[in-house]
């Protein structure tokens, strides 16, 4: 177990069932409190109920709330949380707006 992530709430976007399944388990299992949606509209009604998250694991592509209008509507809010953000894109243009829109990284998935 990793004691670092003890107790750390972890938001994870991700319209992918297995792959967000996959990362809820992970982070469980190190005892990090995990939250996930599949859409960034979801993941901010959870942050306006107060949910103030540790890390942010965002997908890029996603139905009704893709991860560059996510970070827009973080950075409106003028809500900073770390953001990685994940794909298997290899689209330059997304991943550049992910980082441009304020995630700190880009993890491809395969």
């Amino acid at each position: 177990m990793n004691k670092a992530l003890v107790g750390k709430k972890i938001l994870i976007i991700d319209d992918e069932v297995v792959f967000r399944t996959m990362l809820t388990e992970y982070f469980s299992h190190e005892k990090a409190c995990v939250y996930a949606t599949d859409n960034g509209s979801q993941a901010l009604l959870l942050l306006e109920e107060g949910l103030r998250p540790d890390l942010i694991l965002c997908d890029i592509r996603m139905p009704v709330m893709n991860g560059p209008t996510f970070l827009c509507h973080l950075e409106q809010r003028h809500w900073s949380f770390p953001v990685i953000a994940i794909s298997c894109t290899d689209n330059m243009a997304e991943i550049d707006d992910m980082l441009r829109f304020g995630a700190q990284d880009v993890f491809l998935s395969p």
